[in-house]
């Protein structure tokens, strides 16, 4: 495991709850919009997608699968991925990107693991181990 990762490991292990309050705080004020993307009837919505009024909502909709550590850093602070199952999407998941505890993107589970969403990161400078 290089330096880079164990920083990011140590960083999880220590930023936990911000982590997740970051993670949940944006998925909060996107939902709205994946809501319409997804575009579900209104009986699908309430299985698959319904309505929130907290952040305490997700933990009936979400269940984490993986933590992806990147080699892509920045000031020697990597990346970090977060996966999960998710009930409005069940073939392609959940995933956001952040950088230590600032959500970068959210997306699909390919969002927690490519490194391009990294690397290109408002366009800040970054390098690769």
């Amino acid at each position: 495991m290089s330096e880079c990762h164990k920083t990011g490991l140590q960083y999880i292990i220590v930023h936990q709850s911000e982590i997740l309050a970051s993670i949940l705080s944006e998925l909060m004020k996107k939902y709205p919009d994946l809501q319409g993307q997804y575009d579900y009837d209104e009986e699908e919505k309430e299985l698959y997608m319904p309505d929130v009024g907290t952040q305490e909502d997700f933990s009936k909709l979400l269940s984490p699968l993986a933590i992806h550590i990147l080699s892509v850093h920045n000031n020697g602070q990597p990346y970090i991925g977060f996966e999960f199952s998710c009930s409005w999407d069940i073939e392609h998941d959940f995933g956001v990107m952040m950088l230590y505890d600032c959500v970068v993107k959210l997306g699909g589970a390919d969002t927690s693991f490519l490194t391009w969403i990294a690397e290109e990161d408002f366009g800040k400078k970054v390098t690769v181990d």
